[in-house]
C-alpha cells in the first residue's frame, strides 16, 4: 500500500508540471534540467521488471543538449545494461521542438532525419518542468512504435515515466525516481 501511495503522488506531482501553455524552446528552459540524476523504478509489475536509472543531462553546441540514460534491468538472469545517448538542437521550423542530431553521440541507435529508413526518428520539448524525449520506430512490416520519455523535475531529482506504445496500443509503462547527484 505504502507502495502505491508513493507511485500516485509521483504521478501527481509529475502531471502537475505538465499543465500551463506551451513553453518555447530556449537554452534558458533547458538549464534546469542539467545535471546528473540516479535512482529506480518504482512499479515492477508483468510490465516492466525491476531497474535502476540513470540520466545525464547537459548543454551543447548550438543551444542545444544532450540527454544520455543508462537502465540496469533485473530479472531471472544476470542484470543487463542498456545505454543510449541523444544530442539535441533547437528545430528550425518550430520553436517548441529540439531534433535529434542524425549522426552524433548515439549509443545503439542513429537517429534519421527520415522515420520511413527504419531508423529511429527523435525529438524532444521543454514544457514547463517536463523535458519529453520521444522516439519514433517504423518497423518494416509498416508498424509504429513511439517510445516516449517524460523527466519531470521535482525538488530534489525527477520522475520518470515511460511509455512505448506500438499501433496506438501501450507495450510497456514504467516510473521511475531520480535524484540529482551532480551539475
Amino acid at each position: 500500500m505504502k507502495r502505491v501511495l508513493r507511485i500516485l503522488t509521483i504521478m501527481i506531482v509529475a502531471g502537475s508540471f505538465g499543465g500551463g501553455g506551451t513553453v518555447l524552446a530556449d537554452a534558458s528552459s533547458l538549464k534546469p534540467f542539467f545535471g546528473t540524476y540516479e535512482g529506480a523504478s518504482l512499479a515492477p509489475s508483468a510490465e516492466a521488471q525491476p531497474r535502476d536509472l540513470k540520466v545525464y543531462i547537459k548543454a551543447a553546441a548550438d543551444d542545444g543538449f544532450s540527454v544520455a540514460w543508462q537502465t540496469t534491468i533485473y530479472g531471472d538472469d544476470d542484470p543487463h545494461r542498456k545505454t543510449q545517448s541523444l544530442e539535441f538542437r533547437p528545430s528550425k521550423n518550430n520553436p517548441n521542438v529540439y531534433q535529434a542530431l542524425p549522426t552524433g553521440l548515439s549509443v545503439g541507435m542513429v537517429p534519421s532525419r527520415d522515420p520511413l529508413d527504419g531508423a529511429p526518428f527523435a525529438w524532444a520539448r521543454v514544457l514547463g518542468k517536463v523535458l519529453s524525449v520521444n522516439v519514433l520506430t517504423i518497423t518494416k512490416q509498416g508498424d509504429y512504435v513511439i517510445q516516449t520519455y517524460d523527466r519531470a523535475l521535482t525538488p530534489g531529482g525527477m520522475t520518470l515515466s515511460f511509455a512505448r506504445v506500438r499501433n496506438g496500443s501501450v507495450e510497456k509503462r514504467l516510473l521511475g525516481s531520480l535524484e540529482r547527484i551532480g551539475d
